[in-house]
């Protein structure tokens, strides 16, 4: 029963954290196999454990494993929630990131875009799951040079955490400035330098002049206004 596996689960965890591992995964197997057969009345834990045994797989270095634990846990989600449902952009985001870790960009791709379809269908337009989903999809189009795309995530994460936490949050600093690294390969410099104007007051608020985030807004900035100087006066 549910207790029985907890212990497996716990069991896991010990024998990962002493450096056990084969002990673990033999644990964590055990602990979703019960769950699987006699608590199918929690398909949420079921998800989560099968997810945690990817991020083992991870640990150990095996991508096969854990490619096959994070695929699982999909096929899980899929079976009990249907295809279009908010507890999928979870597992498909982790499917996608893990892509992306093992430099396989091109099956990372559509797991990000299912995410982000499942995220405007099925989360309220405030959501801060909404959010999150768009933020993570929008850096991976930004990185794969799909501006467009990427603008439109980040335009809209912006909107909702300034609505949720305000114009000054910490959750800004980086939407600020990848939506200024985007206006500023769009051609528009002077809107990318308040783009990151913004992000650097936003990070001084919050973490002081010394902070590490500092470092490479400066940067970006400095380059932008460069951009704004060339606009302004052409050679």
């Amino acid at each position: 029963d549910i207790d029985v596996a907890w212990v497996d689960y716990f069991l896991y965890q010990t024998y990962e954290r002493l450096g056990e591992y084969e002990r673990a995964g033999s644990m964590l197997e055990r602990g979703i196999s019960i769950l699987e057969k006699h608590c199918t009345d929690a398909p949420e834990r079921i998800i989560e454990w099968i997810t945690d045994a990817g991020r083992f797989g991870e640990m150990l270095k095996r991508d096969d494993i854990a490619e096959s634990y994070y695929r699982r846990a999909l096929q899980v989600a899929e079976r009990v929630y249907g295809e279009l449902h908010e507890k999928l952009i979870n597992p498909n985001l982790v499917l996608a990131d893990f892509y992306v870790l093992i430099d396989e960009n091109r099956r990372a791709e559509p797991f990000y875009r299912r995410a982000t379809n499942i995220a405007y269908r099925t989360l309220p337009p405030m959501d801060e799951n909404f959010a999150a989903t768009l933020f993570k999809a929008g850096a991976f189009f930004y990185k794969q040079g799909d501006y467009a795309k990427a603008k439109k995530c980040f335009q809209t994460t912006l909107s909702i955490d300034e609505h949720n936490r305000g114009a000054d949050s910490v959750e800004n600093i980086y939407t600020l400035q990848y939506l200024g690294l985007i206006l500023d390969v769009d051609g528009d410099a002077a809107a990318a330098e308040k783009c990151f104007l913004r992000s650097i007051a936003i990070a001084e608020l919050h973490e002081g002049h010394d902070s590490d985030k500092l470092i490479s807004l400066h940067r970006d900035l400095g380059r932008c206004a460069n951009n704004v100087q060339q606009t302004k006066h052409p050679a």
